[in-house]
């Protein structure tokens, strides 16, 4: 048996479907700030150059012991910096964000970027997330043996009983074939040093201690990155995980969301230019000298189509 709405059940009905899209257009981006280290004196000149464009901010600081509500304390190795998404995560967490960006204090956004425009810059829409780019282990050529060997002993930790919260090893195959990865064996990697004698010591290391980790995982620039509400949840607990093992958090984030985030875009889907930049680079040098390190001249001088600058170290510079 059906029945026919009243005029006041229908308006009851209009005036819900309305409050709904009111709510929805309520959800904004939060932006997470996150500190390798204590650098406390950057809070107001980081407020300050964001506060006008997001309504959403959050700094997340190791051993923070201000009373700054906005600043939150996180306990961990800046090398494993991931787990402070975890650790804070019950108090950044917000049902009306939609999307979560995580940046380092010292990187610096485009002064065009607002919470109301990334998220089209980005070309996110509901449920996706954003990341540089996936590369695989094998593929770093530029990192140190050492460091190689640090993420194999990472699936080696004592105290961490990580199995049973990460995917297994064919479960973790099938995350990764959806974004074309396949080859995670790393007796393939190639890694080369300019210096001989370093060279002459990796050989040596090779032939000592081969590497046998064949667990898929992912690497990228971890300065700079966006999850979805949707995901937020299992990629921090990933993150969390990760962290106990001690792995290195330019492998745990990019695997933490290859393994959580349904639907990711890259560098290659945007205009916008997101150069991997992790030490000081003659552009960001001569920014800085344009700008005469003063926040006020940072939009006239910015590099056209940079999505962020980075590191700019925010101890140099003024409010001015």
């Amino acid at each position: 048996m059906s029945y026919a709405l009243s005029e006041k059940e229908k308006r009851n009905q209009f005036m819900s479907n309305k409050e709904t899209v009111q709510e929805k257009a309520k959800q904004r981006v939060g932006l997470i700030i996150i500190f390798n280290h204590k650098y406390n004196e950057n809070l107001a000149l980081l407020r300050k150059l964001y506060s006008p464009r997001f309504s959403y901010i959050r700094f997340l600081s190791p051993f923070y012991e201000g009373c700054d509500p906005d600043v939150f304390r996180v306990y961990e190795n800046s090398y494993q910096f991931q787990g402070y998404t975890a650790q804070a995560f019950e108090q950044y967490f917000d049902e009306t964000v939609s999307h979560y960006i995580f940046i380092g204090d010292d990187l610096i956004l485009n002064p065009l970027l607002s919470e109301e425009n990334i998220l089209g810059y980005l070309t996110l829409a509901d449920g996706e997330s954003w990341f540089e780019r996936f590369t695989p282990l094998k593929e770093m050529t530029y990192w140190s043996y050492n460091r190689f060997m640090d993420i194999e002993r990472a699936f080696k930790q004592e105290g961490a009983t990580y199995r049973g919260e990460i995917p297994t090893e064919e479960e973790a195959y099938r995350y990764a074939a959806r974004y074309g990865l396949r080859d995670f064996d790393l007796k393939g990697a190639k890694f080369r040093y300019p210096e001989s004698v370093k060279q002459a010591k990796y050989i040596v290391k090779r032939m000592l201690w081969p590497l046998t980790l064949t667990y898929p995982l992912a690497a990228g620039y971890s300065d700079f990155f966006v999850v979805s509400a949707r995901h937020i949840r299992t990629f921090t607990h990933l993150c969390g995980v990760f962290a106990a093992m001690r792995l290195w958090v330019e492998v745990a984030v990019p695997t933490a969301m290859m393994f959580s985030c349904g639907r990711i875009k890259f560098q290659t889907d945007i205009q916008m230019l997101a150069p991997k930049m992790w030490e000081p680079s003659a552009m960001v040098r001569e920014f800085e000298r344009k700008c005469g390190y003063r926040l006020s001249r940072m939009k006239e001088n910015w590099p056209e189509r940079y999505l962020y600058l980075h590191p700019v170290k925010l101890s140099k510079w003024s409010d001015g």
